[in-house]
């Protein structure tokens, strides 16, 4: 599982579902270590085991090396469990070659896979071909949220509102004296222009 932004209570919910439905089909679940709450602080404790939890991470280009995902690839082909189970599709992969690659191993090691509370066994070509489409949706989702994000970042600076990414270049934001983190708009930024060797037109 997984979530950005940091978002403990989202991923605590997404484990929760999934704790339902696994115990809803007398899955067992498996005593692989749990993944850390907070990877770069080791005082905050760990997931029960079995838990593999990817937080604010950002997957949508792939997993990671060093991220839960593959760790929890790893435990299967070592035949540490036999079952994988998420919320939904796009919490296991969101690209084509991630897709792929994990449905390859997990129809040759025949591992069940429980999305959205149903099962899928992997030795079955068409529980195979029904998670393929679910990788298809999950990337189609993943594109059309990008796209939503783009758009709404131009209508803001269209807007002369702030948006996500670099300032525009000579540019520089103006802030609230009164509000803070209150974004007013920009204003040009001649120190910038130095920096970058451009010579200020009269």
């Amino acid at each position: 599982m997984k979530h950005g932004k940091g978002d403990e209570s989202a991923v605590t919910r997404q484990v929760n579902d999934v704790v339902r439905d696994v115990a809803r089909f007398g899955w067992a679940v498996a005593a692989t270590p749990g993944a850390p709450h907070d990877p770069k602080d080791p005082a905050a404790g760990c997931w029960p085991p079995g838990h593999y939890v990817d937080n604010d991470v950002r997957i949508s280009r792939g997993h990671p090396k060093k991220s839960q995902f593959h760790r929890l690839l790893a435990d299967v082909r070592a035949g540490a469990i036999t079952a994988v189970a998420a919320t939904q599709g796009d919490r296991l992969w969101r690209n084509r070659a991630e897709t792929a690659e994990t449905l390859d191993l997990f129809e040759d090691l025949g591992i069940w896979v429980m999305v959205n509370g149903q099962p899928y066994n992997c030795k079955d070509p068409s529980h195979v071909a029904m998670l393929e489409q679910l990788g298809v949706f999950s990337r189609l989702d993943v594109a059309r949220m990008g796209q939503r994000i783009d758009r709404a970042a131009y209508d803001r600076a269209k807007a002369g509102k702030i948006s996500n990414g670099p300032v525009p270049f000579g540019n520089k934001p103006v802030w609230s004296d009164d509000t803070p983190r209150k974004f007013l708009g920009w204003q040009p930024d001649p120190e910038s222009w130095d920096r970058m060797g451009v010579a200020a037109k009269e």
